[in-house]
């Protein structure tokens, strides 16, 4: 008869284990092991605590029906009751005579309106260390817990443990993430303040500087040119903590049907002014091929400009730029060539999270907040394209954007499409 009420204990056991890891919700494991607890102790009630290392105590987490409510509020301390001890021992524990015995935590007793006469409670262990407390309380017609008892909230335990476990992750998730949130809104607060209190001053400097070259002599020219300069360059980075602001807001991009080339001609002739300086040839690629794409004319233009004006920027004396077309299947790739300075493995994704620069801030040359990369990148995702780059230090870089083919452009001129 033994091995018969063995068998039947274990197949319940079982059932609890297979409905427990039918359910994805922490809260809802903990529920479920606390009810379980209770039916198959067959006890009056049962409860989960969770050791909090803040306070150094422990709390309530998980109990059958409204009973969580109001012991909830309560903290159990750890020197005084038979959770505390439970926790501190890593031991299980039997009281069959608890209305008598001194660490019982009474204040719960009271607020329920009841009175503990047995609980058995059990450790909640992770990695052999104690999380927390498993415990039921008055054994139904005043009988006594036993081994048995015990070995079911063992059991019962492990999965309670999982579930714990589960429920600090997803709260360290959500607090880094929230940290993260806030700490976003107050860098974008902090550059609309910036961006917003520099123009003005910004407008009246280099107002008075267009005044002093009209009127400065030959030996301070060279002065007020290098001011003017200066003025210039704070300037652009002002206006690109402004973009980064307006980024924000961007209505969803109206794609149109824009022919590649025309538009590529554009922007080298924006550009060419920048490649004289530097006696760099800046060119599209004869080999590139024709054909319409699906995009907002306006905001791919923003895109193509900064990342020529961007490989200009990284490359030396004498060098190249390239643009280049190529159809593959339904898109269509621009990639913008250069043999400048390149970029490192290791830097290739970072350079497009927002404020990173590939080079150490206090040695490199070439200025720039960090921001017209992933802007750049943003504006490509908006209408469902690409952006990425291919590189090698030293050796130069190629970027590399894929929007979609406009519908019914079955004809390019210059070569054939690929498919």
């Amino acid at each position: 008869m033994t091995d018969l009420v063995d068998v039947n204990l274990l197949q319940r056991l079982l059932a609890v284990c297979f409905q427990v890891s039918s359910l994805a919700d922490s809260r809802s494991i903990l529920q479920k092991v606390v009810e379980a607890a209770a039916e198959l102790t067959d006890s009056g009630s049962s409860s989960i605590l969770v050791y909090e290392k803040a306070e150094h105590a422990l709390r309530f987490i998980a109990a059958p029906g409204r009973e969580i409510d109001p012991l909830m509020t309560f903290s159990v301390p750890m020197d005084r009751s038979v959770a505390g001890e439970v926790f501190r021992k890593g031991q299980s524990l039997i009281l069959c005579q608890a209305h008598s015995d001194e660490r019982i935590f009474r204040v719960v007793d009271r607020e329920l309106e009841g009175t503990t006469n047995s609980l058995i409670a059990v450790p909640i262990l992770h990695h052999n260390s104690p999380i927390g407390v498993l415990e039921c309380l008055n054994k139904h017609n005043g009988l006594d817990y036993t081994e048995e008892d015990c070995k079911i909230l063992e059991f019962l335990a492990s999965p309670a443990a999982i579930a714990i476990v589960q429920q600090r992750m997803q709260q360290e998730v959500q607090d880094v993430k929230q940290q993260i949130d806030e700490l976003d809104k107050q860098k974008d607060e902090f550059a609309a303040l910036v961006s917003h209190e520099l123009r003005t001053p910004l407008g009246v400097i280099l107002g008075n500087i267009v005044l002093l070259q009209e009127s400065c002599l030959d030996d301070q020219r060279a002065t007020v040119e290098l001011i003017l300069k200066s003025a210039l360059h704070l300037s652009e980075i002002v206006e690109q903590i402004s973009n980064l602001d307006d980024l924000k807001h961007l209505e969803h991009p109206e794609p149109g049907r824009v022919a590649i080339l025309p538009l590529l001609d554009e922007i080298i002739l924006s550009c060419d002014s920048s490649a004289l300086k530097k006696e760099i040839t800046l060119c599209v690629d004869p080999d590139s091929i024709d054909g319409w794409i699906s995009c907002d004319r306006d905001q791919i233009t923003i895109v193509l400009h900064h990342l020529v004006k961007n490989a200009l920027k990284f490359t030396g004396l004498g060098g190249s730029v390239r643009l280049r077309t190529d159809w593959i299947s339904d898109s269509c790739q621009i990639s913008v060539i250069d043999n400048g300075v390149g970029i490192s493995s290791a830097d290739q994704e970072r350079i497009f999270n927002r404020f990173f620069q590939a080079e150490d801030h206090l040695t490199r040359r070439h200025g720039g907040l960090g921001l017209g990369l992933p802007i750049a990148r943003e504006l490509v995702e908006l209408q469902g394209g690409r952006l990425w780059v291919e590189s090698e230090l030293g050796k130069g870089s190629k970027f590399i954007l894929q929007l979609p083919r406009a519908e019914g452009d079955d004809h390019l001129t210059g070569g054939v499409f690929i498919t």
